[in-house]
């Protein structure tokens, strides 16, 4: 099965993808942030095409998103091997791409949708955290590590602030999602696939709103129709 975590900036994919990953037997996290981040430092053909296009702050494009993937998921034993995407997909084309790919190796998908108010989002923003090593959100209001100054993933101890944590920033990156989600939303929905979970809520109620789907008999089954 491939669980796919969607929701805006703030939502609480990352946390939700871990603890998902943790909870199903035989997964593996793809976050696609860490997969171009692998990709570049390979030195690859692809790797440095990135490297230059986002060095000179472009968009990737598609094509070099679903190339990195391929190769990515390639490494994997399907018939096996559960996986939950962290950032991908982002785009019609990339969720066209998955598509294909679930229907020809006869796989289950399962889309979770993280919703949550903008208003909410920006207060999250003023108080999260990150850690250094593997990139495990917190916040010092909504979500502390369980031991303090200590990652509940990799147990690192060294965590920063993302500069772009501020309101205005914020208010953009929130328009630029909502223009990019809501067709891939409406892709989704059309194929009945989607199951959308109040992220206002504890990261520890929402999981346990999330494995309510996954534990559903119609989550595993369902398979993507074109």
């Amino acid at each position: 099965m491939i669980v796919v975590i969607l929701g805006a900036p703030g939502a609480g994919k990352g946390t939700q993808a871990k603890m998902i990953t943790s909870f199903l037997a035989g997964s593996t996290l793809i976050s696609m942030s860490q997969v171009i981040r692998d990709e570049i430092a390979s030195g690859s053909q692809d790797g440095s095409h990135l490297k230059l296009v986002m060095d000179q702050g472009h968009l990737v494009s598609d094509q070099i998103i679903v190339n990195i993937l391929s190769k990515k998921l390639m490494q994997y034993d399907l018939s096996s091997t559960n996986l939950v995407f962290d950032g991908y997909p982002r785009t019609l084309y990339q969720a066209s791409y998955l598509n294909d790919f679930v229907v020809k190796h006869n796989i289950n998908l399962c889309i979770i949708n993280l919703r949550i108010a903008d208003q909410l989002l920006i207060e999250r923003f003023s108080g999260r955290f990150i850690c250094s090593e593997c990139g495990a959100s917190y916040h010092n209001v909504y979500h502390l590590p369980k031991i303090t100054n200590h990652c509940d993933y990799c147990h690192g101890s060294e965590f920063y602030i993302r500069n772009d944590d501020k309101v205005e920033a914020v208010q953009v990156r929130l328009g630029l999602y909502h223009d990019n989600i809501n067709p891939l939303l409406a892709y989704y929905e059309q194929n009945n696939l989607i199951h959308n979970i109040d992220a206002s809520a504890k990261v520890e109620k929402v999981f346990e709103n999330i494995t309510h789907v996954l534990m559903d008999h119609n989550a595993f089954a369902r398979q993507f129709r074109q």
